[in-house]
């Protein structure tokens, strides 16, 4: 017990000392010296993340990110689940991927289907490999991509799956048809699971069919936890009260009847094609279900609802986009993707790593001049260690 109250105090003793040369050097080398007392929502309605365009727009300086320090990994202990009025959907004993080791600093869990094979393995080979954010942080975890999957009803097509599970070791697999019945079920299988097989910092929900601008995601999330904003849920908004009017025909995929939800308008939620929260939100939602009916087709509103009841506003940031009506025939310019998050609607073929080259150019032309620093920290073995601060290329 007093090894492990010395590894705690010499953990925290390190994000102290990190935090203080990471501002320090910070501050000396942005023209807009970056405050980590900053609110959220003052960072939010910043010049910084502001949904422009033009790049040249955007003032937008890229952290510069201290190669081991800026997280540390804490031992995992799994959380266990109590008894719930409205039952959580049981993990599978299909071959899924196995439980974080150590907390993961960003988590991505991607709805997908059993044939969109050809999705997941461009998002694999584009922004969903996290290998350099991996060796910057020297953490297996600090970016974790897995695809979410139920049954298709057909054995040799759940089969592949199960095969392709096996190989890449990223998938989670239920044992709920994969259905707009079971819409709901899926994506709280997939909260469930980050909350305890991995506890992340933060927490990505996204489609198969989104692209995600890695480094400024990466970028955007890094500053958000620099600057200790730990309790948020991020996405599209949609300002039109129309979009959250409740659908009452029964003909209709989106149907709820007044039995499971009696009001006429849904609460505020983040569209479910891509959002982020912060590990605090998503332990609260996931703790909120107990007290809230199930609404199986609508996902993306029950996680409104769960939000409302923890008291958690969802927050609009328009760099989360996508087209009303759908443009299938849009052609990006680097430009844009520059200025946006998460595109939805990306289905083309070698679309994804088309995107991801534009968001890498555009991103190394903004990176202001390397300024190194070498100080000694504290990692969380209790050694002490080098650490050069320099923005990522």
């Amino acid at each position: 017990m007093a090894n492990f109250k010395t590894r705690l105090i010499v953990i925290l003793a390190g994000f102290i000392v990190n935090a203080l040369v990471y501002v320090y050097v910070h501050r000396a080398n942005d023209d807009e010296s970056y405050k980590p007392e900053r609110s959220l929502s003052q960072l939010m309605d910043s010049n910084r993340f502001q949904a422009v365009r033009d790049p040249a727009e955007l003032k937008h300086d890229p952290v510069k990110i201290p190669k081991n320090v800026i997280f540390h990994p804490v031992r995992l202990e799994l959380i266990s689940d109590k008894l719930r009025k409205t039952p959580l959907p049981n993990f599978s004993k299909r071959p899924s991927a196995k439980p974080c080791q150590t907390r993961a600093f960003i988590l991505l869990i991607i709805n997908s289907r059993v044939g969109q094979l050809e999705r997941r393995n461009a998002i694999r080979k584009s922004w969903g490999h996290g290998g350099d954010y991996i060796e910057m942080m020297k953490s297996p975890y600090a970016w974790r991509l897995l695809f979410i999957l139920g049954r298709s009803g057909d054995a040799k097509a759940d089969q592949k799956i199960e095969d392709e599970s096996r190989q890449y070791g990223d998938m989670i697999l239920g044992d709920f048809y994969d259905n707009m019945r079971n819409l709901t079920h899926k994506t709280l299988l997939a909260m469930r699971w980050a909350l305890t097989r991995c506890q992340p910092v933060y927490y990505f929900k996204g489609d198969d069919d989104v692209f995600l601008n890695q480094p400024r995601f990466f970028d955007y999330m890094a500053h958000l936890y620099i600057a200790n904003s730990h309790r948020f849920w991020i996405g599209r908004v949609d300002q039109d009260w129309s979009a959250y009017r409740v659908v009452r025909d029964p003909k209709h995929k989106y149907y709820v009847p007044k039995s499971d939800y009696n009001e006429k308008l849904f609460p505020h939620f983040c569209s479910g094609f891509a959002y982020v929260m912060s590990f605090s939100v998503l332990r609260d939602l996931v703790s909120a279900i107990a007290n809230v009916t199930l609404l199986k087709t609508v996902d993306d509103a029950y996680v409104g609802i769960l939000a409302k009841t923890a008291k958690i506003k969802p927050m609009n940031n328009p760099r989360f986009h996508l087209f009303i009506p759908p443009q299938p025939k849009h052609i990006y310019s680097e430009k844009e993707i520059d200025g946006s998050l998460a595109e939805h609607d990306i289905v083309k073929k070698g679309q994804q790593h088309k995107l991801l080259s534009m968001a890498r150019s555009a991103m190394s032309r903004d990176l202001t001049p390397t300024v190194k620093l070498k100080a000694v920290a504290v990692n969380a073995l209790g050694q002490e260690v080098n650490i050069t601060y320099a923005p990522f290329v």
